[in-house]
């Protein structure tokens, strides 16, 4: 499995790679497939709502994470975290008496095609928190 310290893990296919990338407060990762390239961030200012442009399209359940899935919908403008975007809220809660705010982690798809599309969106639903 394909970990994002402290938030998640995904089954990497044999076609596919991972490595990590430059964060200044998130972890990032770069995840290529054959026909996909999915960013990953997680980090505590990434939990915001999508852009103007996105649509809600899917919300799963996770184990006890909601994660929802946007689709870029304004055809002839490039969208600016790609055509398929998952968010979900990873974590937080009440420790010690002390409440902690959740993590946000948003996956953006760069996928040119639908069937790149659904290689991706087979990819984002390994996932397991």
């Amino acid at each position: 499995r394909f970990e994002v310290k402290n938030c998640c893990t995904f089954e990497l296919g044999r076609d596919a790679r991972g490595e990590p990338g430059q964060g200044i407060d998130s972890t990032i990762y770069n995840v290529t497939g054959s026909d996909y390239t999915l960013s990953i961030v997680f980090g505590p200012y990434d939990g915001g709502q999508p852009m103007s442009g996105y649509r809600r399209i899917d919300d799963r359940i996770v184990d006890g994470v909601k994660l929802t899935l946007f689709q870029w919908t304004e055809q002839g403008t490039k969208p600016p975290e790609g055509r398929m975007l998952w968010l979900a809220k990873v974590g937080g809660g009440q420790i010690d008496g002390v409440i902690h705010s959740p993590w946000g982690l948003r996956i953006m798809s760069d996928c040119e095609t639908s069937a790149a599309c659904r290689s991706a969106t087979t990819f984002v639903e390994t996932i397991r928190f």
